[in-house]
């Protein structure tokens, strides 16, 4: 994109060109300004749903809307944006996650899990042949996932952004 083809798009907007100029200038120019590096960048699809929303078992299957999301990382399969607390502090409540499609996620992971109509971003935990989902936030209680339950790991989270 060239300044003429910013120009033309801008051009019916209050100072738009005089605002882009005054950043410009004001960009630092010390060692504490680092300019990512994106030749890695790769596109991903970010749902149009929240992670822990009643939502079907083919929900990357079917027709979900999504949005092109750019990453700067190899691995990932698709994004999500986390809807509630009780993940946080560590994963914020509108925060987005990245998420490697997989089957099986260990023990002490982080996923997005589908659980009887729901899907969850929790920590799986494995305790005496007893499977549950953990959240990180003390004030929601462990779900025990039982043997006639439907349940099903979309992918383990990669990055929360």
């Amino acid at each position: 994109v060239n300044k003429y083809h910013i120009q033309a798009h801008l051009k019916d907007i209050s100072n738009a060109i005089q605002n882009i100029q005054h950043w410009v200038e004001n960009i630092p120019t010390n060692d504490s300004f680092e300019i990512e590096n994106n030749e890695n960048l790769r596109i991903l699809p970010l749902y149009d749903l929240p992670l822990s929303a009643g939502i079907g078992m083919e929900i990357l299957d079917s027709n979900v809307s999504f949005e092109e999301y750019e990453v700067n990382m190899d691995k990932g399969d698709f994004a999500l944006r986390i809807s509630g607390n009780s993940m946080e502090p560590d994963i914020p409540d509108g925060s987005i996650v990245l998420i490697e499609k997989c089957a099986a996620i260990e023990d002490g992971q982080v996923g997005a899990f589908y659980l009887n109509g729901e899907v969850y971003c929790k920590r799986l935990s494995y305790k005496e042949g007893i499977t549950f989902l953990y959240s990180i936030n003390s004030n929601f209680s462990p779900i025990e996932i039982k043997e006639n339950d439907d349940f099903y790991s979309y992918g383990r989270i990669l990055k929360i952004i």
